[in-house]
């Protein structure tokens, strides 16, 4: 037991100062935190970290937080005097979520969308493209700490060719295509957004910009472009399991005919030799599954729902063929309604498609930092300190997400009562 001396003779505290030494040269190199008064530090103490990368979880395990930064991870660590301690037996960890699809402050906005994502677990976001001055707003406010926020990588403006929103960018030459990357680098973009109106001339200047730029491009396959075609030019994640179905239809090079010769492309036998080559390229696929399922849900005519139903589950399908061709898959939402719930929804859609708990909760945690290149993804010593504690394990069931207990935002913890509140 970690022990402060306040009190006694300069004989008996030089005498425990020199077996602490002692002891200190003994156990250098285990795991044991040392001995002092820490109150900032925050430990969660006898919880079971879930590896996602492993897909295993590792029981009785000690937590301890210093600052926005996970200091140590693991079995039989001393909590240091003062620090605030919070009981996690019975209790699972998982990484913060990430959901990696979303606009908050483009079409419909919600104005405590922030908070409420939190007290989901969402602790991360890639925004894909909004009103500049908003997002600028939302940022700043986030990172100085007056709104309780996700952390944001985020696009800036929406490149397309036409403007079919007031977020869009419109670029129709490939000589203008420098210039509006280099306003968005100023702006402060993390990466550049393409949507499906863009020139393919202009769609091949963005990509041989971004290189230029040192920059990721992604979004939406433009018309006239198919996903080999992108994927093979550099973009980074393609996004929407309808609009990768759209890309087979409206491909310059022996389109499909049809909706269902787009889906046998990208489904069994051909779709996995197609996805394969994706893969190698190393671009992410972002189903957003869940966007779809709510449009379905809404219809009230009989007909609509059920031909919504059909085509709904050949999209599903094609998301976990390419999961199993080894494309690495992104969990968002693109949501317009329930911010946070829905990346729930999302990944028990993306598990009724074919992946496992584990490798579901990859596409919202690991794979999403991993992509991102941020220093999150995992519960791991010196990276971010953002994570969740839950009361069941959802490896076995990835609707255990709905059980949050506790949430940890960049160090700071939310106890349920909190996350009422933000919810509310």
């Amino acid at each position: 037991m970690c022990e402060t001396w306040t009190n006694g003779s300069q004989g008996r505290a030089r005498g425990r100062l020199l077996i602490h030494v002692s002891l200190s040269l003994l156990v250098a190199s285990s795991m044991v935190v040392g001995c002092g008064r820490d109150e900032s530090a925050l430990v969660i103490r006898d919880v079971s970290v879930v590896d996602v990368a492993a897909g295993v979880v590792h029981p009785g395990m000690t937590i301890i937080v210093r600052g926005d930064r996970i200091a140590r991870v693991d079995s039989g660590l001393r909590v240091p005097t003062g620090a605030r301690a919070v009981d996690g037996s019975g209790k699972y960890a998982i990484p913060g979520l990430w959901d990696m699809h979303v606009h908050l402050a483009a079409l419909d906005t919600f104005p405590r969308a922030p908070e409420i994502l939190v007290s989901y677990g969402v602790t991360g976001v890639r925004d894909m493209g909004g009103r500049l001055e908003e997002l600028d707003r939302l940022r700043t406010d986030i990172r100085s700490g007056r709104r309780m926020g996700p952390r944001m990588i985020a696009a800036g403006n929406t490149i397309n060719g036409t403007a079919a929103a007031d977020f869009h960018l419109v670029v129709e030459k490939p000589e203008d295509v420098r210039g509006a990357l280099e306003g968005l680098v100023r702006w402060g973009a993390d990466f550049f957004k393409i949507h499906n109106q863009l020139a393919p001339d202009v769609f091949h200047a963005v990509a041989e910009e971004s290189r230029s730029l040192g920059m990721r491009f992604v979004g939406h396959v433009p018309r006239g472009v198919g996903l080999l075609e992108a994927s093979a030019a550099g973009m980074g994640s393609l996004e929407h399991s309808e609009a990768w179905m759209e890309a087979e239809l409206f491909r310059s090079d022996e389109p499909a005919a049809d909706m269902r010769e787009a889906l046998e492309r990208l489904s069994d036998e051909a779709g996995r030799r197609l996805f394969e080559t994706i893969a190698a390229n190393g671009t992410a696929m972002t189903p957003t599954l869940s966007g779809y399922r709510a449009f379905i849900d809404e219809q009230e005519d009989p007909d609509r729902r059920e031909l919504g139903e059909r085509l709904y589950a050949r999209l599903a399908a094609v998301a976990g063929v390419a999961h199993a061709a080894g494309v690495t898959i992104l969990a968002g939402t693109d949501f317009r309604s329930a911010p946070g719930e829905k990346l729930h929804r999302e990944l028990a859609l993306l598990v009724d498609a074919g992946l496992s708990s584990s490798a579901a909760l990859r596409a919202a945690t690991s794979n999403a930092a991993s992509f991102l290149g941020v220093d999150a993804g995992l519960v791991a010593e010196d990276l971010d300190a953002s994570f969740v504690l839950l009361d069941a394990n959802p490896l076995d069931d990835i609707r255990n997400l709905a059980r949050i207990s506790a949430v940890v935002l960049r160090g700071r913890y939310f106890s349920p009562d909190e996350l009422r509140r933000l919810r509310d």
